[in-house]
């Protein structure tokens, strides 16, 4: 039963990488492929290498926009307090307030 298991893996890693061997090998079948932008006149192209790999576009499956950020300065202008009891130039004093100790003479 391991043995069928590992034949069969085998098989599919193959069937799975086989599409990119035959396109990494395609790399170094030195012919080009080259495409007319005059489309103008008419004219004959000579007889290329049929070559079915370029036919066939191969679109990523994951496409990423990576946005780009720019940053942007702000020039902040702190109010620097040195006083640590301004909230107390706010306070009104009420009359009772000012009152004091009982004086006994």
């Amino acid at each position: 039963m391991k043995a069928l298991k590992n034949i069969f893996m085998v098989i599919t890693a193959v069937l799975i990488l086989l599409p990119s061997g035959i396109s990494f090998s395609h790399i170094f079948s030195d012919h080009s492929h080259n495409l007319c932008d005059n489309y103008a006149e008419h004219h004959y192209h000579t007889k290329s290498v049929d070559c079915d790999l370029h036919d066939y576009h191969k679109n990523p499956a994951l496409h990423l926009d990576i946005p780009e950020f720019t940053f942007i300065e702000f020039e902040y202008k702190e109010k620097l307090t040195y006083d640590y009891y301004q909230f107390l130039n706010d306070f009104e004093a009420l009359p009772f307030d000012l009152r004091g100790p009982p004086y006994f003479a």
